[in-house]
């Protein structure tokens, strides 16, 4: 069974899809939490971001730009603008099935001023890069090259 570490405080606060397979996974008090404000949730050293139906795009953006370290669970969903993010130098990551969240935790406390960089290099990455403006020339490059494969030559 999954467990967090002691020092994790994390609670899920809304259940949709597959709430109804798993209802004596989650009828555990202990798993269940009101939900937190990005603005409280910024009081937070570390945050981490955790995949559901979908990648959590709003989440993660706000995560990069907190100042916070961002521990991101790893799974095949994708944002455009994650082959410009690197593994303990914008984010420390998370295994799919969480089996090492207790030994990146530890990791991360014992290692203050590298997880310091890390959040110093998540800020500076959403602000260097994830601009409307930046998300508008990815489509616009990724257009181009749509055209560009299927246009008559």
């Amino acid at each position: 069974s999954l467990k967090c570490p002691s020092e994790t405080d994390a609670r899920f606060s809304t259940l949709i899809q597959g709430a109804s397979n798993n209802r004596e996974f989650l009828a555990q008090p202990e798993l269940r939490g009101n939900a937190v404000s990005i603005k409280d949730s910024l009081k937070y050293k570390y945050l981490i971001d955790v995949d559901g139906n979908a990648c959590t795009y709003s989440r993660f953006y706000w995560i990069l730009r907190s100042q916070s370290v961002p521990l991101k669970h790893q799974s095949s969903f994708i944002q455009w603008y994650y082959k410009g993010l690197k593994p303990f130098e914008h984010y420390i990551p998370i295994k799919e099935d969480f089996s090492d969240l207790a030994d990146q935790v530890k990791w991360a406390r014992a290692h203050d001023n590298e997880v310091k960089k890390i959040a110093k290099n998540s800020s500076d990455f959403a602000k260097q890069n994830l601009a409307t403006e930046d998300a508008y020339v990815y489509l616009y490059l990724c257009l181009m090259k749509y055209h560009s494969l299927f246009a008559k030559k």
